[in-house]
């Protein structure tokens, strides 16, 4: 931070701030799949010794000519952040003038691998004991050692080699703030008028795709790159070995992540928002018979413009043509009118009242134009789930109005209501009845997957209107630096303390 004041009229503060952290987390884990699918080998898929509870559900046996995995997984982060603010602080007359500008960028890196392993030569199929506990840690025991890395292949496993994905999400965020405030009189202090801008954007890409063997083919991690055994005892599996995935990946694998497939293309998206607020605010300092009053009454008018873009693939287009840009958004406007009231008793008690209207804004990732969507391989029923460009905020007529207790500065008690008049909010909705058809055209499912359907589940956020909301919270702040609270919330949402 850096001040400037060449006069007494006119200061100026410049901030710089930057910041940078990196996280690595791995993980090792060994899988199974009970459904019926082992790659394809004879015999298939076998349970005996089933024994299921008095509801009928399935409680344990032996899963006999399944063929269990181990896999490796490695994930990388990195962030930085970049801001400057400029303040600049003029004194005209009995009139104060600021004029603040800002800028700030945030960028997140990651890199997502995963490598597959399997006994090999393949296959080689196993029995696993199944116990399914309501008391404990459920348990599943292989008949086989998965604890020996020369025994275990990068190979093209029952779920591929591996897979990868680089995503990458980019913020930026330019304000300007032009305030000027004014002497008051009789009730009010001071008037402060002014105007305030920003513009946000954030950018999302995800390039990703099949880790695939090198010409190698398969081949067992070397000593070089294994860390050491994992035990994963607690749900009987005993030992399993743990290796450097990335290191794998470059000395055996190739990986060339894309974003150009039809289900990928929709994961990358850009979302701007702009919001100019005019407000007039004029700041209470006065009394009213022998109570002294403090606070402000004013109003803010809102106009937003926000909007998305992204692309979709569209199997009606031409050859070459199938990837289509999409653009959504709107523009709206709200009034916002408020009071803050705060009244001084003797022995350090304050009554505050508030009234106003507000609005709480959707989070950026909501209002993308875009959808992302997977399929279930055991049943081939797609699903996704985007954004809604057109999402407008929440909305609320509000009243508040609490009393506070103060013990010096050693501790405080406070008891507050609140009750709010939703005009609208949002909320999440699935449907059962997408069509998926454009999406799925190329999709190529797993060996021995069923195939994929076109109808399947989508959730987006949409806009609901009316409800209320209304509450008591009640807080203490003690000698000991303990604080307590609780909190009682009406219209069905649970009580909470602390």
């Amino acid at each position: 931070t850096l001040q400037f004041r060449p006069s007494n009229a006119w200061t100026s503060t410049l901030d710089l701030f930057y910041s940078k952290a990196e996280q690595v987390d791995t993980a090792n884990q060994f899988e199974v799949n009970l459904s019926g699918w082992n790659g394809g080998f004879n015999p298939g898929l076998n349970l005996t010794g089933v024994t299921v509870n008095g509801n009928g559900t399935f409680t344990g046996g032996v899963a006999n000519n399944v063929y269990p995995l181990v896999r490796g997984m490695y994930n990388t982060r990195e962030d930085r952040i970049n801001a400057v603010g400029w303040a600049n602080e003029f004194n005209v007359g009995q009139v104060a003038i600021l004029a603040d500008a800002g800028y700030s960028k945030a960028e997140r890196e990651e890199l997502n691998l995963e490598n597959n392993l399997q006994l090999y030569p393949m296959p080689q199929l196993d029995s696993l004991a199944l116990s399914y506990r309501s008391d404990g840690f459920s348990q599943l025991v292989p008949g086989r050692d998965y604890s020996n890395p020369s025994q275990l292949f990068l190979n093209n496993t029952i779920y591929g080699s591996g897979y990868g994905k680089v995503p990458r999400v980019e913020d930026e965020l330019k304000t300007f703030r032009l305030q000027a405030t004014f002497p008051g009189g009789s009730w009010f202090a001071d008037i402060d008028a002014g105007l305030n801008y920003t513009d946000r954007s954030k950018d999302k890409r995800q390039p990703e795709g099949n880790i695939n063997l090198g010409a190698q083919g398969p081949i067992a991690v070397g000593n070089d790159l294994q860390y050491g055994l994992v035990d994963l005892g607690f749900a009987g599996v005993g030992l399993i070995p743990s290796w450097n995935v990335p290191a794998a990946v470059d000395r055996y694998m190739t990986f060339q992540p894309v974003e150009d497939q039809p289900w990928l293309i929709p994961k990358a998206w850009t979302v701007d928002e702009e919001i100019t607020t005019g407000f007039v605010r004029a700041n209470i300092d006065t009394q009213w018979g022998s109570v002294p009053v403090s606070g402000n009454v004013g109003v803010q008018v809102q106009r937003v413009d926000q909007g998305s873009d992204a692309h979709i693939w569209d199997n009606t287009r031409p050859a070459g043509q199938e990837v289509q840009p999409v653009h959504g958004g709107t523009t709206y406007t709200d009034v916002l009118p408020s009071l803050n009231l705060a009244f001084s008793f003797p022995h350090e008690q304050v009554l505050r009242f508030a009234v106003a209207q507000q609005v709480a804004r959707p989070r950026v990732d909501q209002m993308r134009a875009s959808l992302e969507f997977g399929v279930n391989n055991s049943t081939g029923r797609p699903g996704g789930a985007g954004g809604n460009p057109e999402l407008e905020p929440w909305r609320a007529n509000a009243v508040d109005i609490s009393y506070e207790k103060y013990f010096g500065t050693k501790a405080y008690v406070s008891a507050a209501v609140f009750y709010k008049d939703l005009k609208s909010y949002i909320y999440t909705q699935t449907r059962d009845d997408y069509d998926f058809s454009d999406l799925v055209a190329h999709y190529v499912p797993p060996v021995g997957s069923p195939p994929v359907q076109d109808i399947g589940d989508f959730t987006q956020p949409l806009n609901g209107n009316g409800g209320r909301l209304s509450g008591l919270e009640l807080t203490a702040s003690l000698e000991d630096n303990g604080t307590a609270s609780w909190q009682w919330y009406a219209n069905g949402v649970p009580l909470a303390g602390q």
